[in-house]
């Protein structure tokens, strides 16, 4: 009976597809704002287009070997919401391994189905089952989700104190919010929470295409010790030279971007002999910016997950190209790349 126990647990550690081989670089870590977490460059998120890939059709059983293979590469900071689906195949793949290692974190819409900010008791009994879902007794980093900039007062007001309260009953240790991207994408509302004391971490959409948060955001947050993770770095318009092509023809028919460059040379800047590829530029771009402590992306391919982390620990790029890249997409205000 232990043997077969013991047998069908093994199993379950095996992924269902062979990692790549390649050998990868040794993780970097940074210290994440003034949380003093030391957490990789490279965080797990368990949302995105693929949920782990259980948006594609993947099983759980191919969701828990990608986390646990981006444990095992070095990953420590793993990101989810209570929106996503995916807390309890985080919870299974987590469970086995030692809690104190691990960077955790998810999230919670602040508004009900008819726009109302939820109540109190709401946000402690989704809490509660995010708990139980995620197989541990207190949540690293708990961030009010997708927060709009004509919600947040009254957000703030409502549930604050409760979250205060949760924090000190030790069942969150550090409070974040994140914004919503694609209809904020002048980052109103983390500007406004930057006003407030009550924050540890936010998360904000940055890559190399519409990089407003370095003037509008990451300054201050930096001054604050608030730590900021990159989200949207690579997304739609970053995946291919197919996908930036369409992109770039797209912001030059709106008159965002300069008509007298082709798209071509403006494509070219991300085929230079150091870039791997234009996802390889885009992360890279994201990773080494000024203010941003690390780098989010979800996947639910062990090759994916390999060539993204590879990614994130290269070098930064060229001087030349991140200063054109700054000087060609600055105009870009409202384009995000989803």
């Amino acid at each position: 009976m232990m043997r077969a126990l013991l047998t069908r647990w093994a199993q379950s550690r095996q992924p269902l597809s062979s990692p790549p081989t390649d050998p990868l670089p040794e993780m970097q870590y940074v210290t994440l704002g003034q949380t003093g977490f030391r957490v990789s460059v490279a965080g797990l998120g368990g949302g995105g287009h693929s949920r782990l890939g259980l948006s594609t059709g993947k099983s759980p059983a191919s969701a828990i070997s990608v986390v646990r293979q981006a444990i095992d590469w070095g990953i420590n900071l793993i990101d989810t919401a209570e929106a996503y689906g995916s807390e309890a195949v985080i919870g299974q793949a987590i469970r086995p391994l030692d809690r104190d290692r691990l960077v955790l974190s998810t999230k919670k819409q602040p508004l009900d189905k008819r726009g109302q900010v939820i109540s109190p008791q709401t946000l402690q009994r989704s809490l509660e089952r995010s708990l139980k879902a995620l197989k541990t007794e207190y949540i690293d980093i708990y961030y009010l989700h997708g927060v709009k900039p004509q919600h947040y007062d009254s957000v703030v007001q409502m549930l604050m104190p409760t979250l205060e309260k949760l924090r000190d009953q030790g069942k969150i240790r550090f409070l974040g919010v994140t914004e919503s991207f694609t209809r904020d994408p002048g980052h109103h509302m983390l500007t406004r929470a930057l006003v407030d004391d009550c924050w540890d971490m936010m998360m904000a959409g940055f890559n190399c295409i519409n990089q407003t948060a370095k003037i509008a955001l990451l300054p201050k947050a930096s001054e604050k010790g608030i730590g900021v993770l990159g989200m949207f770095a690579v997304r739609n318009a970053l995946r291919s030279p197919e996908t930036l092509t369409a992109a770039v023809k797209t912001l030059q028919a709106q008159d965002v971007l300069d008509t007298a460059m082709s798209p071509e040379i403006i494509c070219s800047l991300f085929e230079h002999p150091l870039v791997v590829s234009v996802p390889d530029l885009a992360y890279r771009y994201c990773r080494h910016q000024s203010g941003i402590d690390g780098v989010m992306f979800g996947t639910g391919s062990l090759k994916h997950l390999h060539q993204n982390i590879a990614s994130l620990l290269r070098p930064p790029l060229p001087d030349d190209i991140t200063g054109s890249l700054d000087q060609i997409f600055s105009p870009v205000l409202t384009f995000t790349g989803n």
